[in-house]
């Protein structure tokens, strides 16, 4: 089939894993036969905008014309069978979905955050888990100034929320990439019936299957921000060396924390700060950890890292929060701690750090986890199946 993929491009100079998401299901859809067209501006564009265009630049956010149009242009010359929509802020906008519906093609849209709920994008507001938006108005997000402790910078966001929801709402399928998500985007007011739960993939690495046994210290790779929990590490990490216990941790990534992280690092020799790396660096270090962190303090729609780890066959030591009770298995493929708790995470690493034996079978059993659920070809099979929905094809 033709399939047009929609995608606003995170900026090159900060690592976006829904672009790498994009990159993948595309590629993996052209190698299963489709013919496929990945159509959006990227965020690099601002930064080239005249002052007038960057001062405009609010009102694109709730209605962007030339989106409207370049997007009618892409229709003509692809002629998708159907489209897909992945990100759409800043620069295209909900203008582009009164395009579609006026032509009737078939549209689903995957929701790799909360940004049609939630002007912030996390539901995550002064250190805690915050629904007041929910479900359907936008107005506290203003209040707040929930995009960038602006209210000016989070009015554009809310207006866009309120003047499109109802067209998101009638797209023939959501596509939220846990089971936790899809309840909140229901509780928001999207038909059950058309909210359907497709998680992501990871390509498989060369030689991820012989992974051999874990090593001994632990990884964490994200973004160094408050909401990934990176501060529960830290204390977790105090709290064993109060212990006497020193396992090796390496933190991989960069963000607002990043001085804090170097401050601790300085009082720690076992704590290593990698800074950003590479996709395939970042692997490297995931094959030599017992164990991957992902602590995260706020409700995750996926957490791409935990399946990346049971690729390796590492286990993951998750937040109890958000898709994590749907990627991880507690003490079957991984171990799922309260958020917010260093206590509970630092335990979690102590009985890790003392069994390797334990984390060998949890690593065993993530691995299998990961070839039956984020491989690509069962994931391409489930995403073919609900275009040939939408499509009204009725496999034989």
């Amino acid at each position: 089939m033709r399939i047009l993929l929609v995608h606003n491009w995170y900026r090159s100079a900060e690592p976006s894993g829904e672009n790498h998401v994009v990159e993948c299901e595309a590629g993996e859809l052209r190698q299963r036969g489709h013919d496929v067209r990945v159509w959006g501006p990227s965020s690099d564009q601002i930064a080239e905008q005249s002052p007038l265009q960057k001062l405009l630049l609010s009102a694109r956010v709730v209605w962007s014309r030339d989106s409207a149009r370049a997007l009618a242009v892409a229709l003509d010359e692809h002629r998708p069978d159907v489209v897909h929509l992945h990100n759409t802020f800043p620069l295209i906008s909900g203008s582009i979905l009164p395009v579609l519906s006026d032509r009737g093609i078939p549209t689903v849209a995957t929701v790799h955050n909360y940004r049609l709920i939630c002007a912030g994008g996390v539901l995550f507001r002064d250190g805690r888990v915050c629904h007041d938006c929910l479900p359907s108005s936008h107005w506290p997000g203003v209040q707040h100034g929930c995009y960038r402790e602006s209210r000016i910078a989070t009015t554009p966001l809310a207006l866009s929320n309120a003047v499109h929801a109802d067209r998101w709402k009638a797209l023939d399928a959501i596509l939220t990439l846990s089971s936790a998500q899809r309840d909140l985007f229901i509780g928001a007011g999207y038909d059950p019936g058309r909210v359907i739960v497709k998680p992501n993939f990871v390509p498989e690495q060369t030689g991820s299957a012989d992974h051999g046994p874990p090593g001994s210290g632990f990884v964490y790779a994200g973004r160094l921000a408050d909401t990934k929990g990176v501060q529960v590490i830290l204390d977790a990490w105090a709290e064993l060396d109060e212990r006497g216990l020193r396992p090796e941790l390496t933190i991989i990534g960069s963000g607002p924390l990043e001085d804090e992280v170097a401050r601790f690092a300085r009082d720690h020799p076992n704590v290593h700060v990698a800074g950003r790396l590479t996709r395939a660096e970042c692997f490297a270090q995931f094959r030599q950890a017992r164990a991957v962190l992902v602590p995260s303090v706020w409700e995750e729609t996926f957490g791409l890292v935990v399946a990346e780890a049971m690729m390796f066959g590492r286990a993951a030591v998750c937040s109890d929060r958000g898709s994590f009770p749907d990627l991880v298995t507690d003490g079957h493929d991984g171990l799922l701690v309260p958020p917010a708790d260093a206590g509970a995470l630092a335990r979690a690493v102590e009985t890790l750090h003392g069994d390797e034996a334990l984390a060998a079978r949890l690593g065993e059993r993530a691995r299998s986890t990961y070839e039956s659920r984020f491989r690509p070809a069962p994931n391409m099979e489930l995403l073919e199946s609900i275009y040939e929905r939408v499509l009204g094809v009725v496999r034989s």
